[in-house]
């Protein structure tokens, strides 16, 4: 990333946070008026979502930026998402306004969602740190914490869905842009949440682990919400013609296949800080990932099928099944799965009408995701 991006980047991350900011701020406030401790959950979330790395408005932002029309080559004009689209040579420029609005929107969005699945998982770490649930419950010795301290993640990520909902309707945008942003928001809430059903049913062992059914579910929890919507988003809002929209689709279905696997593959084998998480927590929830798929029924797996999913897993037994995924050859199987859904990225990108600046962020951005080390 050279100087100029990387100026632009953080002037973009700056006004991302800062949008962050004045909203939790506002909510807390209003927050008040119903108690301290109704309060006191939105000054913890506020705490919680703060650390993340902003992938999502970011490419919301870069990619608005790639699609506004502009004939000067001024880099910092072509590098800065807001300078571009308040130049952009159209009959409806997206405001700076807007364009934060719907960056906001984007990580508002993940952060709900992250909190069902951190019910959902009984998680209590996210980001290498006590989560919302792990947070409210720290400190507090009734029987009942854990279930209070879910029920306000349960309702922070309604709250928050809705705040989505809110922002959208209220964007200073024409009637087709916003209905049109409203159906990319629907389709990528049900997507996400076909995904999160499945995942759940794989884990519980009610729905069969074949292969295919773990890479649907895969790509449904990540892919609509994470990359198609913020990539067609911007499309929308630039009045890109809808062929180009429907291009973007499967551009970003393969995104986000790709990031999930590759996200299987550092919780599998990374760190807590490579990955943010609990370490060995997939293990110990006995979530049936595309490695899991892939190395059951072998004799590796054979090894340690009992233990995996096991609650009070061991350190020595983490590594057991590490070992077991490798020689079971599920290992080799995910990261050829990961370089095919590179290809067909590439290739996907090749057959649209993209514009070369659109094409350019697409490609930064997979490259910056493969570029994630277990």
């Amino acid at each position: 990333m050279d100087t100029t991006t990387a100026t632009a980047d953080t002037r973009a991350r700056d006004r991302i946070s800062a949008a962050l900011s004045e909203f939790f701020t506002a909510r807390t406030e209003r927050a008040r008026l119903y108690g301290d401790d109704f309060a006191s959950l939105w000054e913890v979330a506020r705490d919680r979502v703060t650390g993340g790395k902003l992938v999502r408005p970011l490419l919301f932002l870069d990619m608005l930026g790639a699609f506004a029309p502009m004939t000067c080559d001024h880099p910092q004009i072509v590098e800065d998402p807001f300078t571009r689209v308040a130049l952009a040579e159209t009959d409806d420029p997206v405001t700076a306004e807007a364009a934060t609005a719907v960056a906001l929107a984007c990580e508002l969005l993940h952060y709900a969602l992250l909190l069902h699945d951190d019910v959902i998982d009984g998680d209590r770490q996210r980001r290498g740190r006590p989560n919302l649930i792990g947070a409210l419950q720290a400190g507090r010795d009734a029987p009942g914490a854990g279930h209070w301290a879910s029920t306000g993640a349960i309702l922070m990520g309604d709250m928050l869905l809705a705040a989505v909902h809110h922002i959208i309707g209220t964007l200073e945008v024409t009637g087709d842009k916003r209905s049109a942003l409203f159906s990319l928001l629907d389709h990528a809430l049900i997507e996400s949440s076909a995904g999160e059903f499945l995942d759940v049913g794989l884990a519980d062992g009610v729905i069969p682990a074949a292969p295919d059914t773990v890479l649907a579910m895969s790509s449904f929890k990540t892919s609509a919400y994470s990359f198609t919507f913020p990539i067609v988003a911007a499309a929308i809002l630039t009045d890109r013609p809808p062929l180009l929209q429907t291009q973007l689709r499967p551009i970003g279905a393969h995104l986000g296949l790709g990031f999930q696997l590759h996200d299987d593959l550092l919780s599998a084998f990374g760190t807590p800080e490579s990955h943010g998480k609990d370490a060995y927590s997939d293990f110990r929830e006995g979530k049936i990932t595309a490695l899991v798929a892939h190395a059951q029924g072998t004799e590796a797996w054979g090894r340690v099928a009992g233990i995996f999913g096991d609650p009070q897993l061991t350190h020595a037994g983490a590594r057991d099944i590490q070992q077991a995924l490798a020689d079971s050859g599920a290992l080799a199987e995910v990261e050829s799965l990961i370089a095919a859904q590179r290809r067909s990225f590439a290739e996907a990108i090749d057959c649209s009408d993209l514009p070369g600046h659109a094409t350019a962020v697409l490609t930064d951005i997979a490259a910056r995701l493969d570029g994630r080390t277990v």
